[in-house]
């Protein structure tokens, strides 16, 4: 259940949440810094979060006091701070480059990154990140390295070890509307992206699955597509809606260690995403997601989450296993 609600948490850390960052939203409240006809700009944002989670049955499954619960609702607050760089060398030609550092119940994280645009269409970066985590009891371990006879994480006291990884990216967005009848209801954009992540953790040997946040990682790379469909609403408070496709998986099966090999370290994670975003007031929006994930199904139904690792993976299932409802205060 608690890793439920850490997941969105470090998917807000992480800044992995729908981008509508190049379409219409409402008026941006940050704080800039532009000089008169000047193509060089500095932007800062602030941005307190209330995230909600509403966990399903299904998400509940191995809840040791909840698996029976048809429901559960939670929250949390989390905060972050970011800072972007825009330089304009001709209408063809912009760099960016931006730093962020986030604040959550479970973590603490920091990422700096550049990017490259053509035409604001076309675009490359490279991505840099390094965050550390809280540990809550035996049942609630975000950050340590995975002890296979024991069947548990070895928890890391918090700042004591880190993660670090760097992401190398590529995307390309289509302005669907150009081939569309021009119509309030045909404003329509298509975003495509490829990239490649590098993570290391410095308690964990080569073949040692890890924790800094939710994911189970080993050191290596992992390789990810993804797709977005954004539809601008003619509402002033519902703006947009959007739905995310994105397939990820380890470059390669070898980077676990041998006695894993009945999880499947080389499983295809597929997850689909809608989303609508809305704003309530001046400096205050938010959005709500349903993310649907392609996860893998196991020989046990019901196991604790800490057995996992050193289950056998019998095949794939799709599942919602939670609502979430971000609300976000700009300042």
């Amino acid at each position: 259940m608690v890793a439920v609600l850490a997941s969105a948490l470090f998917a807000f850390a992480a800044g992995t949440t729908p981008d509508s960052s190049k379409v219409e939203t409402p008026p941006d409240t940050s704080k800039a810094a532009i000089a008169p006809g000047s193509s060089f700009h500095i932007t800062h944002n602030h941005v307190f979060t209330l995230l909600g989670v509403l966990i399903t049955h299904h998400g509940l499954r191995n809840s040791e006091t909840l698996h029976n619960w048809p429901f559960f609702s939670i929250g949390a607050p989390a905060l972050s701070s970011t800072t972007k760089l825009q330089k304009d060398f001709s209408k063809l030609l912009t760099v960016t480059g931006d730093a962020n550092a986030s604040l959550t119940p479970v973590n603490v994280g920091a990422t700096l990154g550049t990017d490259l645009q053509l035409i604001h269409l076309l675009e490359a970066g490279v991505k840099g990140s390094v965050s550390s985590a809280w540990n809550y009891g035996r049942t609630s371990t975000f950050m340590g390295v995975y002890d296979p006879e024991e069947r548990t994480f070895d928890q890391d006291i918090f700042m004591t070890e880190a993660a670090f990884s760097i992401t190398y990216k590529a995307g390309l967005s289509i302005p669907l509307m150009m081939f569309l009848p021009k119509s309030d209801w045909t404003k329509i954009i298509l975003k495509v992206g490829v990239s490649r992540e590098t993570s290391t953790y410095t308690g964990a040997s080569d073949g040692e699955p890890w924790k800094a946040g939710t994911d189970t990682r080993v050191n290596g790379d992992r390789g990810e597509l993804s797709g977005t469909l954004m539809y601008i609403l003619p509402f002033e408070r519902l703006y947009m809606a959007m739905v995310t496709v994105k397939a990820s998986r380890f470059m390669h099966e070898y980077e676990f260690d041998k006695i894993y090999w009945e999880y499947d370290p080389k499983f295809l994670m597929v997850g689909v995403t809608p989303t609508v975003m809305f704003k309530m007031m001046e400096n205050w929006n938010g959005m709500v997601m349903a993310p649907i994930m392609r996860e893998r199904k196991f020989n046990k139904r019901r196991y604790e989450s800490n057995e996992e690792l050193m289950l056998k993976r019998v095949g794939a299932e799709w599942h919602l296993n939670a609502v979430m409802c971000m609300v976000n205060y700009v300042f």
